[in-house]
């Protein structure tokens, strides 16, 4: 059996691929079990409690400990959960458990970094999170839901956010390099656009690719960037003078 960690943070497409792996036969897969919260809507297994819910008999770290024991307990081919950036923070006990028993690493990426702040922002606007095949939608502040297509993107504050998802993409690279157990790094534009990324994500995780489902989610953002920031020239003029023009393309 592979015992695996989605290692990860927000708006990389990360809920996508839990679904799709969720879809798999031959996978166990929870979604953010470390979450600090009990959510109403979530995807992934719901084998287990969130570990919020979860009865605790232990103090941490030896509740959090019995906690993944049992996570990794289900009877697949391959087990895991996602795992935030800010979990390991929150729970440190994984930067113990993980090599302790070699923990294999997927490592979600989102290289283009515009995308991921126009992501943020129209979540923000929205408050609708994911959206569904069949239309539904995941509203996770009915308070904000403006119904826009376009967005207005501050350069300043998005060069912030851009350099500050940088240095965390960056450190939890060298994190997976000095774990023990094996590691695999996806990005999410290639992982949902060609096949042969999800075929080496299922061998990685040694399980058939002929059993194989598809995610129940879609991408809400479909249109072209310049159309959906409102201040696109302000923007790009900015961006075009920083490492960070490449996302305009």
């Amino acid at each position: 059996m592979k015992r695996f960690v989605l290692l990860t943070t927000t708006r990389s497409g990360s809920t996508w691929l839990v679904d799709l792996l969720h879809q798999h036969p031959d996978v166990t897969m929870f979604g953010e079990m470390f979450h600090p919260h009990k959510r109403k809507w979530f995807v992934g297994s719901g084998d287990l409690p969130e570990y919020v819910e979860f009865p605790r008999k232990k103090p941490r770290p030896f509740s959090v400990f019995h906690y993944l024991d049992e996570l990794y307990a289900a009877s697949s081919q391959a087990v895991g959960f996602k795992c935030m950036y800010a979990y390991l923070r929150f729970y440190p006990e994984l930067l113990y458990y993980l090599p302790r028993y070699q923990i294999a690493v997927i490592h979600l990426v989102r290289e283009n970094l515009l995308d991921v702040v126009i992501s943020h922002e129209r979540m923000r606007q929205t408050g609708i999170t994911h959206q569904s095949e069949t239309g539904e939608r995941v509203v996770w502040n009915r308070g904000l839901n403006k119904n826009t297509d376009v967005i207005y993107l501050d350069p300043d504050q998005t060069l912030k956010f851009m350099q500050k998802r940088e240095r965390q993409v960056r450190i939890m690279r060298s994190l997976t390099a000095i774990l023990p157990g094996p590691n695999i790094e996806l990005q999410y534009e290639k992982l949902s656009t060609n096949r042969d990324e999800i075929l080496r994500l299922y061998a990685f995780l040694g399980v058939s690719s002929e059993s194989a489902g598809a995610s129940q989610l879609k991408k809400i953002v479909t249109k072209e960037r310049q159309d959906v920031i409102l201040n696109w020239h302000e923007l790009s003029s900015v961006l075009e003078k920083t490492p960070y023009r490449r996302f305009l393309e």
